[in-house]
């Protein structure tokens, strides 16, 4: 059973993100399929429950601290939602952004310090809507020094993005962010998936010519039709339904043809990173797309994407 941490934006839900009701649905789901659930918040107090054990926040004090003057700058602006992309980054902004990195971040370093040396069997460290310019470079450090996965999830897409609204205090999350950092970057909503891929997430797209054209290069992603190269260099590997309700258009001869050189089966999982994950959105053909060892085995993830509808 997978033991994962998650870093959450907020765990109150009597002053909730936009986002802090769905990350209690997750967490429970999580637990209610196997998992072994670490949780801290990011902002506010640790909450604990019967699906996670709680952590201390290691950065309560300087949360609230920026959370009042968060608050103060949004009562002194007009209007609602605030337009990112026409504003920029201001003064203030980039000020707050460089107190977090010199204060927050440390912070975070030895608490995942701690934790992580003493819970060495966490599989993954998940980030769930935390600003991630305070805590740039904070993935790479975990990864290098402790060599777990970890994983951003933005639930508050597209209002997130630098080119959106967002909050009417303006909070930015994004600039001087390294998207690269991370190992799986999910995203909330299709739509921001190129914005996303612009600011760093690396995202690669395998099959043959018919399924997987070069024009798909122009959303931002790469196109292969190497398989083996492509799972070498992956950390996470989303396999897609195969529909057979649309092969009278003749994208491939047979599901046997594309099955012999792009289903993922034993002799082709050995060619993966030994870290790296499989997810499927379902539902799947077994025998097609993934063999059912493969779908069912300790490196799959697929029943947990599936129960959380991702």
């Amino acid at each position: 059973m997978p033991k994962l941490l998650f870093v959450v934006s907020s765990l109150d839900l009597t002053a909730p993100y936009s986002a802090t009701p769905a990350w209690w649905q997750l967490l429970k789901a999580l637990y209610e399929v196997g998992a072994d659930v670490l949780a801290t918040p990011y902002q506010g107090a640790s909450i604990e429950s019967l699906w996670w054990r709680a952590l201390p926040n290691p950065v309560k004090g300087y949360g609230d601290v920026f959370k009042w003057l968060r608050d103060a700058a949004g009562k002194m602006r007009r209007g609602g939602a605030v337009n990112t992309g026409q504003s920029g980054e201001s003064g203030a902004d980039r000020l707050q952004r460089s107190l977090a990195q010199k204060l927050i971040l440390p912070r975070w370093k030895g608490f995942m310090d701690k934790h992580l040396s003493a819970h060495p069997d966490i599989n993954a460290v998940i980030f769930l809507t935390i600003p991630l310019n305070h805590v740039t470079g904070l993935a790479t450090y975990i990864r290098q020094k402790y060599h777990k996965p970890v994983f951003y999830y933005d639930g508050d897409v597209p209002a997130s993005l630098p080119e959106f609204a967002g909050f009417s205090t303006g909070f930015k999350i994004y600039q001087g962010a390294d998207l690269g950092e991370y190992d799986a970057f999910i995203s909330n909503s299709q739509g921001g998936c190129e914005l996303l891929t612009k600011m760093g997430a690396d995202v690669t797209l395998v099959g043959p010519s018919t399924l997987v054209p070069h024009w798909f290069t122009s959303m931002g992603v790469s196109v292969s039709h190497d398989l083996r190269g492509a799972l070498a260099d992956a950390e996470v590997v989303m396999l897609l339904r195969i529909q057979h309700e649309r092969q009278a258009a003749g994208l491939f001869p047979s599901l046997g043809e594309y099955t012999s050189t792009y289903g993922l089966n034993k002799t082709r999982a050995s060619w993966l990173n030994p870290k790296a994950i499989i997810m499927h959105p379902g539902p799947i053909n077994r025998g097609v797309e993934i063999d059912s060892d493969l779908a069912d085995s300790s490196r799959s993830v697929i029943l947990d994407q599936v129960t959380n509808g991702i």
